[in-house]
């Protein structure tokens, strides 16, 4: 009776938009027993790869890859810049709204933020930031500070509307 090995099945595929690194590491976690096996690791590789990733793999010349370090050095090199940091919190904490710019430009640059950041900063921080971003001075900033604990990110949209038609 001969033994069958099945394919390895690896929890994600990378398809050249995603994170390079975290990849790298979850095909390493599932062929952890091949650890010190090149031949197995190069050869799976390209199961773990789709669409565009996999097409820059096919288009490697042959006798390229030396060892299956050498094969994650081209591709990190290749993906890496998948990895650089997306803006997140201390983005949205940075926004000030300047002397003499109008509360319509400012609320349009917060509102762009927050789609940058959506999935990486809660509502909540969004809606401090914006909050954190006003002179004291303003009107809106003295009617929104006083909720600040309870105002919706709909609510804000709210009264920066109504506070843009006003000034």
């Amino acid at each position: 009776m001969e033994l069958v090995t099945m394919p390895p099945t690896f929890p994600s595929i990378f398809d050249a938009y995603t994170y390079a690194v975290q990849h790298i590491r979850a095909y390493s976690l599932a062929l952890l027993q091949y650890e010190d096996n090149d031949v197995v690791l190069c050869e799976n590789f390209p199961a773990s790869l789709t669409g565009e990733a996999l097409k820059w793999f096919d288009g490697l010349p042959l006798g390229t890859i030396r060892s299956f370090q050498h094969l994650q050095s081209m591709f990190l090199g290749h993906y890496i810049s998948n990895n650089m940091l997306n803006p997140g919190i201390e983005k949205v904490f940075s926004l000030r709204k300047r002397t003499n710019e109008t509360l319509r430009a400012m609320t349009t640059i917060w509102r762009t933020m927050c789609i940058e950041v959506a999935k990486r900063v809660d509502e909540r921080n969004i809606i401090l930031a914006f909050i954190n971003a006003q002179f004291p001075t303003d009107l809106l900033y003295t009617q929104i500070l006083r909720m600040k604990d309870r105002i919706t990110m709909g609510e804000l949209r709210e009264y920066q509307e109504e506070y843009i038609s006003l000034v």
